[in-house]
């Protein structure tokens, strides 16, 4: 979103915020990450990078992906709603399966550091993620959310 352009046909930005992070929050989110890059990188190069991240998840895999420059340095870096790695339950022999997987998604990432967090729809990342609704885009194959059911152990 850029200052001089306060609405796009008659919606404001605040609206097309609101928008985008309802309709992210229709989908089924596992993980919210803030990749960085070691070096400065174009926008080209990092939505290069975030979809090769994507990909290496796994086939059924998807995101939603913000790009932003930072206002130290203007360096760009990303916020990522991910999706799609599959039913892993809390704990299964003693092992925190949960934990494994965003361990996973974390050293997944080549490129800079990364902070991964399991997706809370309460902290508002789909709203945090939207704040700049031209500057982001769906990677893969978004899933909408499903009833749960009683006793379900999923992510």
């Amino acid at each position: 979103m850029t200052p001089e352009r306060e609405e796009v046909e008659g919606i404001s930005d605040r609206q097309l915020v609101d928008a985008l992070g309802t309709f992210l929050s229709a989908f089924h989110w596992q993980v919210y990450a803030t990749p960085t890059f070691k070096v400065p990188v174009n926008g080209h190069h990092a939505r290069q990078a975030a979809q090769r991240w994507i990909a290496t998840l796994g086939s059924d895999v998807y995101a939603y992906v913000a790009y932003e420059k930072g206002r130290a340095g203007g360096r760009t870096h990303c916020h990522a709603l991910v999706g799609g790695l599959g039913g892993i339950p809390t704990t299964h022999s003693g092992l925190n399966l949960r934990a494994l997987a965003l361990k996973r998604v974390e050293r997944s990432w080549k490129h800079g550091d990364i902070k991964v967090d399991q997706y809370d729809p309460r902290r508002g990342a789909c709203w945090y993620v939207s704040k700049f609704p031209t500057d982001g885009e769906i990677v893969g194959v978004m899933k909408r959310h499903r009833v749960r059911h009683k006793g379900s152990t999923q992510m």
